[in-house]
């Protein structure tokens, strides 16, 4: 499980289908939005549809989340020895020292399907990928298709340099060469600053779609991250010593306004069923430098959203005329994950493997959701702290514990250690597209969620100022 550690939790990559998981490495395969451009008009609603004009912008003015932006390349000089000495046949290939060539795959079963295609995977493997993915090899067959980005990195005069295949020409002479300083690597992720001051680069490629191919224009940064996370989880020594990480810079947005409100809509993508799609009142300022206190604002399409006390779904993206649909509902009420929400009654699994109700207490004033697991350090750091809440307010508080993990018997045993005295769920540790998980948008670890009795969503944070928070609402609600 690929984890990315920050301010005291740990996040957990987004999934979706064309997310690969083996013992040798972990591919983040995504798709991307294509560039459009368009005109910036604000719409006025009344008791209608939304349709919001979006243009497409390159603005540092909001930080996305890094699993909709970032691009993580990965050389295979030791997964598929052949398949690296084709890239090594690219024009234009710089004499450095210590040296490598990297590539990122949109379409991975794709990717697999080339590699069987030209002899670099056996017939037992590519059968193991088809049943994986349920692959319809028929369509890839005959398709040519830039469907890669490819980059060389190297040593020179003791800087890095980044060479992007920008064109997909298989020729490396005649595209930009980025330089930087031999210890920026170290901590590039971290300098938010210095990233945004790299230059853009301006790249093409190609996506299959049922429909068809589609070329995608996107403008991206390109930075060497030798101490990424992700880097350690590629194969071979030089993945992580040369790693590099590109950065989807361009994103689009729009404005409306509704019953006199006026409201901000901003989406990042990697296609156009997946997208994070930020909405915030004028009022509100989104961040330039925290992912995290965006996603306070973050829906997917086919989300509902309540904007000025009416009830929409997020229904489509067009790009094709640079316009977002927002459906109005006749529903009052829904079922949701954020704060001031009404938390469905899931059900979840008992360590024993019998099922319970989420409101299956209600004697209790509040409902303490604790999603965690015994592989996560602030997760076990931040025990001592739950205990102490839980038994400060036993008389109004009830805690489920709802571990992500890899067998109950662990869960078990860190109970037993630690003396807790409330109620336990378990998830299996892999991806399940019906998961409380995923219905909930549980992305990091720790997160709580503070529920009243009636449901209704009252706090929702990660890591221990959350729980500091939650305290201070259970004395504050019990004061009034």
């Amino acid at each position: 499980m690929l984890l990315k550690l920050e301010k005291g939790v740990v996040q957990l990559p987004l999934f979706n289908l064309r997310t690969v998981m083996n013992n040798k490495s972990i591919f983040l395969i995504f798709l991307i939005v294509s560039s459009m451009s368009c005109t910036d008009k604000e719409i006025q609603i009344g008791n209608t549809d939304l349709k919001i004009d979006i243009k497409k912008t390159s603005e540092d003015d909001i930080m996305f989340d890094p699993n909709f932006t970032d691009l993580h390349f990965q050389s295979f000089y030791e997964l598929y020895p052949k398949f690296y000495e084709e890239l090594k046949l690219y024009k234009g290939i710089p004499n450095v020292d210590t040296s490598l060539i990297a590539n990122y795959n949109y379409d991975i079963p794709l990717f697999f399907y080339k590699l069987y295609s030209k002899g670099h995977l056996a017939d037992s493997d590519i059968k193991e990928k088809i049943h994986h993915y349920g692959m319809d090899t028929s369509i890839f067959s005959g398709r040519k298709i830039n469907d890669q980005a490819v980059v060389f990195t190297g040593f020179k005069n003791n800087k890095q340099i980044v060479i992007l295949d920008s064109d997909n020409d298989k020729n490396f002479g005649n595209d930009r060469v980025l330089s930087f300083e031999k210890d920026f690597r170290l901590d590039s992720d971290k300098n938010i600053k210095a990233l945004n001051k790299l230059p853009r680069v301006k790249y093409n490629y190609e996506i299959l779609h049922k429909d068809g191919v589609t070329n995608y224009n996107r403008d991206i940064i390109l930075y060497p991250s030798s101490n990424s996370q992700y880097a350690s989880l590629f194969q071979g020594s030089l993945n992580k010593k040369l790693h590099i990480t590109g950065r989807i810079k361009d994103y689009w947005k729009g404005n409306f306004t509704l019953e006199n409100y006026k409201y901000e809509i901003a989406f990042q993508g990697l296609s156009k069923e997946y997208l994070q799609i930020l909405i915030r009142p004028d009022s509100i300022e989104f961040s330039s430098n925290d992912f995290f206190y965006n996603k306070n604002f973050e829906y997917r399409v086919k989300d509902t959203i309540s904007i000025s006390n009416n009830l929409f779904t997020i229904d489509t993206i067009n790009l094709g005329i640079n316009e977002i649909a927002l459906k109005k509902l006749k529903v009052k009420r829904f079922h949701g994950f954020r704060k001031g929400e009404t938390l469905a009654n899931y059900k979840l699994e008992n360590l024993d493997g019998t099922k319970f109700s989420v409101l299956s207490n209600k004697d209790d004033k509040y409902i303490l959701l604790n999603f965690w697991g015994t592989w996560c350090p602030p997760c076990v750091k931040n025990t001592p702290k739950i205990k102490g809440i839980a038994n400060k307010h036993k008389e109004k508080l009830s805690v489920i514990g709802i571990a992500y993990d890899d067998s109950t018997e662990l869960i078990k045993k860190y109970i037993d250690e630690n003396k807790l005295n409330w109620r336990q769920a378990f998830i299996k540790r892999e991806f399940n597209p019906n998961s409380i998980l995923n219905s909930l948008r549980i992305e990091v670890f720790p997160t709580y969620i503070l529920l009243a009795n009636d449901a209704k969503i009252l706090y929702r944070g990660t890591g221990s100022e959350a729980l500091n928070e939650i305290e201070k609402i259970i004395k504050n609600n019990d004061n009034e």
